[in-house]
């Protein structure tokens, strides 16, 4: 005689990537209360499947039709989970970079970003980290917190319209 074993064990879906156009993707993203919830972890779970399927870097909770802050990224070998990120210090020093994001398909604008920021956040297990970010981190970070503050690429890139003709980008 044969037994079945029935597991809850939670299998990885692929979620749904909103699109430019998307009322979602405008809004300021509400705090997460509790950080290691059932509904946040396997939202973690989720967007960092989906993120990679999907070939990104970086996905932030909005993108995928959730509004609270989270973000999910893997950038040079190393997976971060952001939960309430908030930059506490921004570099002098600009950078521009080539951007794309999984909510605007086959677009790629050059944005100018600091070149180093500082993010507080708490990580999946609810720890608070300070992270020193450079560079493409530094860039990512960025670019998924403008998400949760309802900022698109492109408009980030329409409101630098001044600055990169001042320094003769792009």
């Amino acid at each position: 005689m044969t037994t079945l074993h029935q597991t809850t064990e939670h299998k990885e879906q692929l979620l749904p990537v909103a699109h430019r156009g998307d009322a979602m993707l405008t809004r300021v993203a509400t705090p997460v209360t509790d950080p290691q919830s059932a509904d946040i972890q396997e939202l973690i779970r989720d967007m960092f499947y989906t993120m990679r399927i999907e070939n990104g870097c970086g996905l932030a909770a909005p993108q995928v039709r959730k509004n609270v802050r989270v973000i999910t990224m893997a950038v040079d070998g190393t997976r971060y989970t952001m939960i309430n990120p908030e930059i506490t210090k921004r570099s002098s020093r600009l950078v521009t970079f080539d951007e794309s994001c999984l909510s605007i398909p086959s677009t790629t604008l050059r944005i100018i970003r600091n070149e180093n920021v500082t993010v507080r956040y708490h990580d999946h297990n609810g720890i608070i980290r300070i992270i020193d970010a450079h560079g493409f981190l530094s860039v990512v970070c960025q670019h998924e917190i403008d998400h949760l503050d309802g900022i698109l690429m492109t408009q980030r890139h329409a409101e630098q319209q001044a600055l990169r003709a001042q320094y003769n980008i792009d």
